[in-house]
């Protein structure tokens, strides 16, 4: 499994579908707060 931020997975399948792709998939994951910081989060700032 792949964690993506939501809007720069929404920005990349907008792109893929512009260029003739399929849309891909995706299920919403809620992070606990150390996974969270630990990421591209803003909460690891």
């Amino acid at each position: 499994m792949e964690l993506f931020d939501r809007f720069e997975f929404e920005e990349i399948d907008a792109r893929t579908i512009a260029m003739g792709g399929e849309p891909a998939t995706a299920q919403t994951v809620l992070l606990g707060v150390t996974k969270a910081s630990l990421s591209s989060s803003f909460l690891a700032a």
